[in-house]
């Protein structure tokens, strides 16, 4: 999730609290409507962490064909291969 999505959400989520708070428990569609959104923040959660195996899955098929045979190649991209690497954990650390 980009840094601004969560800030985002970080901001509705107090939002909601706030007016919980305020209104001594909240109506009920203010609990539906704080759920929904959650509940739609998970799944696009999710599907960040599936996207990332998947990418995950390819760099590591693309290093293997890379490191039988050809060298050249590896030397210059292997730099890129960890760095996507580290690029997808930090996206699925976010969760």
């Amino acid at each position: 999730m980009a840094p601004a999505q969560r800030d985002r959400l970080i901001n509705i989520l107090l939002t909601a609290l706030a007016a919980l708070l305020s209104a001594g428990g909240g109506s009920f569609a203010v609990n539906y409507s704080l759920a929904e959104r959650v509940a739609v923040n998970e799944t696009k959660i999710d599907n960040i962490k599936s996207d990332g195996e998947r990418i995950l899955l390819k760099l590591d098929q693309l290093e293997t064909k890379i490191e039988s045979g050809q060298q050249f190649v590896r030397d210059d991209i292997a730099g890129d291969i960890t760095d996507l690497k580290v690029d997808v954990a930090s996206l699925k650390a976010r969760k």
